[in-house]
């Protein structure tokens, strides 16, 4: 059994709905299956959500005005290191009322840059594959040579999943692209382009950012071979970890951080950052870090 999840650069982009009372976000995440092909989550936040860091180590000074002079200075050396980064920027992030220059904004964001980086390296090297346990969502048949979709849904919504698992038997398998779909919103889009073997004694596994509860998978897909009359069949896992994966849940966050900060987005920013404090936190305690 092998990960396919690799934390690697990511790239953001903003979608903006009219008339709705959400803001929706995309972010690209290039690190669905072996190769690096781009994949995409979409998410909802609601503006003007209240910050509350209760749950955190939260020194005295965190509600004061923004400090623009924010300095990345040395990279973290600890996740420790990497919380204490994280608290003078949600110090230094302007509310609504202040401009920030655009200096002190790319401060800022080299500042996330620097721990994001920390934070893919630490939670890459305590890898929790062998904390999931896999539960069987639904099977396919392949039935044509050229691409189709199919629709895979759970009896009932599947909580707390955080990565999906495909098994090809009967023949080989070409995946072309995989879109998962939470009860709330969210959806993971992983763009492969790979040759699945039924021959394969393992499970190949999508990764996803942040825990979900599982409304359906569609699946793009073709033949590429079948063994004699045999149709090619898929089986999909939902994958749930009994370690919980607060590590991607902190970087996840981090990310719409950094876009909500380049889109000046800041009362947006500062509850991102207060949940991926929060999940670093978490994260901290669960690895005895």
């Amino acid at each position: 059994m092998r990960s396919i999840y690799n934390p690697s650069q990511i790239r953001l982009s903003v979608v903006r709905v009219a008339a709705a009372s959400f803001c929706f976000v995309s972010v690209a995440l290039p690190w669905a299956w072996a190769e690096d092909k781009p994949a995409t989550v979409q998410t909802s936040f609601r503006s003007g959500a209240p910050v509350d860091l209760e749950q955190t180590r939260k020194p005295a000074s965190l509600t004061e005005k923004p400090a623009p002079s924010f300095s990345p200075a040395v990279p973290p050396l600890s996740v420790g290191d990497a919380l204490e980064s994280l608290y003078r920027i949600f110090r230094s992030l302007p509310d609504a009322k202040h401009i920030q220059d655009t200096r002190s904004t790319q401060q800022l964001d080299r500042g996330l840059q620097s721990v994001l980086q920390y934070v893919r390296n630490v939670d890459s090297a305590y890898p929790t594959l062998p904390y999931y346990q896999w539960h069987s969502v639904g099977r396919t048949r392949v039935k044509r040579d050229g691409i189709e979709r199919d629709t895979v849904k759970p009896s009932t919504p599947v909580p707390n999943v955080s990565a999906i698992g495909f098994t090809v038997r009967r023949g080989d398998v070409w995946f072309s692209k995989i879109r998962v779909f939470g009860t709330d919103g969210t959806r993971f889009e992983f763009n492969i382009d790979k040759k699945i073997l039924s021959a394969l004694p393992r499970r190949e596994i999508c990764m996803l950012a942040t825990e979900i509860e599982l409304e359906r998978i569609e699946i793009s897909y073709r033949q590429v071979s079948r063994e004699g009359s045999k149709k090619p069949r898929v089986t999909v896992e939902a994958g749930i970890s009994s370690l919980p994966e607060h590590g991607k849940k902190s970087i996840y966050n981090l990310l719409l951080t950094r876009q909500a900060i380049d889109g000046e987005r800041y009362p947006e920013a500062r509850a991102y950052l207060s949940e991926a404090i929060r999940s670093l936190t978490a994260y901290k305690k669960s690895r005895n870090l």
